[in-house]
């Protein structure tokens, strides 16, 4: 198993390697998101007095790594996994999970087939919306009738969202086209210029490489699937209205304080903003450590039990599980991207 690189915060935090706690593992491709994800742990054990035994670990962002790295979880003891934030880790890793009594907690995973009668998810906890919420909240912004390009990416949650989307505008629309392409691909003359709406589904550097290459002009819209947050979206300064999905967050509301100064703990202890998982991050470690407080000393399932049943205060409203684990109490939207410099927050974007 490969470790991810730890900041020195996490590293002298004695209360995240004390031998006797609960033994858990963060699991991310290395990056922001991963950094992200332990500021949530740091801040949400520390807030609730909560000792764990945590190793930080690589996924690669690779199924394969992942399953083989579930694998050696499963046979080493471990009882509660944080992470997996891609759909293809946490797809691979959650099948490996079902088979042990692990807890998984997925803050970032929203391909529908998680937490789903036939998919995999019996042990875990989807803490982010998922993708056939999206596809309706995407498709509630393109007017009926519309010509519209729908662009996916190739290898993540963008194929599958870009592809349910297609299938759904044969009713929704006046004429649909699909491209699945890769970051970085040569595009030749794959893009077209004539669509109404233009619909961008993958990560942030795959829309970010592909809007930046659109011949777009007057009376054209484009929408952007999650990934692209608002503030990447702003920086390409389009010449035509733009939004991108996102969950409802409003850090404004009277009891959201709380939240907003955990972002700039967050973004003290990692000398930037906050990406847009963390704050799901936290809402995730956050009810673990609650359940820890609630049952010392359970197992995982009794853990997760625990957590279903519980009632989460968050800037994206009241949150609580359904018998799947699936979050609920969210909602979607779209965010329009601003023509100035944007304001939103990127850790409130996602």
């Amino acid at each position: 198993m490969k470790a991810l690189p730890t900041p020195a915060w996490l590293a002298s935090a004695p209360w995240l390697h004390e031998p006797s706690g609960l033994k858990v593992a963060a699991c991310e491709s290395q990056g922001e998101n991963a950094v992200d994800l332990m500021a949530a742990l740091y801040l949400a054990t520390r807030h609730h007095d909560v000792a764990l035994n945590l190793r930080c670990l690589d996924d690669q962002r690779n199924a394969q790594v992942a399953t083989s790295l579930a694998t050696a979880l499963a046979g080493d003891g471990t009882e509660v996994v944080i992470g997996h934030f891609g759909a293809v880790t946490a797809l691979a890793a959650a099948s490996v999970y079902d088979r042990h009594p692990l807890l998984f907690l997925a803050p970032g995973c929203s391909d529908p087939r998680l937490c789903s009668r036939n998919g995999p998810g019996r042990h875990a906890l989807r803490l982010f919306g998922n993708d056939d919420e999206q596809a309706d909240c995407l498709l509630a912004g393109i007017a009926p009738g519309s010509s519209v390009s729908i662009y996916a990416q190739r290898g993540n949650y963008g194929y599958r969202l870009g592809k349910a989307i297609h299938q759904r505008l044969s009713v929704h629309a006046a004429t649909a086209s699909i491209s699945f392409l890769r970051p970085g691909e040569r595009l030749g003359n794959r893009l077209r210029g004539d669509s109404q709406c233009i619909l961008i589904a993958g990560a942030c550097e795959f829309a970010e490489y592909v809007a930046s290459r659109l011949p777009l002009g007057h009376g054209q819209q484009v929408l952007f699937s999650d990934d692209c947050r608002l503030d990447s979206a702003a920086r390409l300064k389009l010449p035509v209205p733009a939004a991108v999905a996102a969950l409802a967050c409003d850090l404004t509301q009277p009891g959201q304080a709380q939240f907003a100064d955990l972002l700039e703990r967050a973004a003290s202890l990692t000398g930037r903003r906050p990406g847009p998982y963390f704050l799901p991050s936290y809402l995730a470690c956050h009810a673990l450590c609650m359940a820890i407080r609630g049952q010392p000393g359970a197992s995982a399932q009794a853990l997760r039990a625990h957590m279903l049943g519980q009632r989460i205060a968050s800037p994206y409203g009241m949150l609580g599980f359904d018998p799947a684990g699936n979050l609920q109490g969210h909602r979607w939207v779209l965010n329009r991207v601003p023509t100035h410099k944007a304001t939103a927050h990127a850790a409130c974007a996602v």
